[in-house]
């Protein structure tokens, strides 16, 4: 019975640190076009 609990609350980690990781790249992507439109740093550059 203890493998079992150690295997359960190794697996509920891992999930955990998965979904984590993806909600995370799914922000990133969703915030880093709006980041880019409030502060365009390449089009000052030019002048």
């Amino acid at each position: 019975m203890g493998y079992f609990a150690a295997l359960a609350i190794t697996l509920f980690l891992a999930a955990f640190v998965l979904i984590t990781v993806i909600n995370g790249g799914v922000q990133m992507v969703i915030y880093f076009p709006i980041y880019k439109i409030i502060f365009p740093e390449g089009e000052q550059k030019k002048n």
